[in-house]
């Protein structure tokens, strides 16, 4: 078993734009932008991580995950951030996101504050949501209630 670490988007950008495709492929709240091998960037101190670094971007947050399948690492590590596309179509910033909505708000108000947090590997994949495209210009239409499961990393 390892330790992932997900960068995740806590304060998209909110400006306006103009071209509807533009708009729907934008970031937002929740979206997994990279995975990094925990241990080549944190510490443990015995019950949970803590990143190497001053976590100064307002608008990430990083979310530690202990137990994650040898197995699965590398490809977490790869799909777990990658672009939505189909046919090298591009529909979304990324495949994957944890939407504020699935996210106890009591452990989101801390993350915030604390900018970090240490879960499992079970609690990870109950948060994690596959982005089902349903409308390639409107992004509030995605279908973001499949949960992550061992078998989307193999």
């Amino acid at each position: 078993m390892q330790s992932l670490t997900l960068q995740i988007i806590v304060n998209a950008p909110t400006h306006a734009v103009n071209d509807s495709k533009g708009a729907a492929y934008r970031y937002r709240n929740g979206d997994i932008i990279a995975g990094h091998r925990t241990a080549d960037n944190a510490t443990f101190d015995g019950t949970k991580w803590f990143w190497n670094w001053p976590i100064t971007s307002p608008r990430t947050v990083f979310v530690h995950i202990t137990g994650v399948p040898d197995a699965l690492i590398d490809n977490a590590l790869l799909r777990l951030s990658e672009q939505h596309k189909t046919a090298n179509i591009k529909l979304r910033k990324r495949r994957f996101r944890i939407p504020p909505s699935v996210v106890p708000n009591t452990w989101l108000q801390q993350l915030l504050i604390d900018r970090e947090t240490t879960v499992s590997w079970t609690v990870a994949k109950q948060r994690v949501r596959k982005k089902l495209v349903t409308n390639a210009d409107d992004a509030s239409t995605d279908n973001e209630t499949t949960q992550l499961t061992d078998g989307d990393l193999v």
